[in-house]
């Protein structure tokens, strides 16, 4: 799997399990259509819809004894996958895959 990371669990994400959409981590490079292909091709479901999210990295600063100390958590794309009607998919084995 060359864009899938790894499935991103929260509550929205269990929530959106049960519409028949998946929450996913890919990489920063990855677009829409690749994300489609690559899905279909590894789980054998098909894709209905793909939806984009890029996140920013939050600056974080942390106070030392001496000094202050900042930085950036690294950016993220999240990815929102709507499956079609009448597909399923266990989250047990997408957690397993990625």
């Amino acid at each position: 799997m060359k864009y899938l990371q790894k499935l991103f669990l929260s509550k929205k994400g269990t929530r959106l399990s049960k519409k028949n959409t998946m929450t996913l981590f890919v990489h920063l490079d990855a677009n829409k259509t690749e994300i489609k292909k690559e899905i279909e091709k590894y789980y054998k479901i098909k894709v209905a819809k793909v939806n984009i999210l890029r996140e920013e990295g939050k600056k974080v600063v942390r106070r030392t004894r001496k000094r202050f100390i900042t930085g950036k958590k690294k950016r993220r794309k999240k990815v929102y996958v709507s499956i079609k009607a009448g597909e399923k998919f266990n989250m047990q084995r997408l957690e397993d895959d990625v």
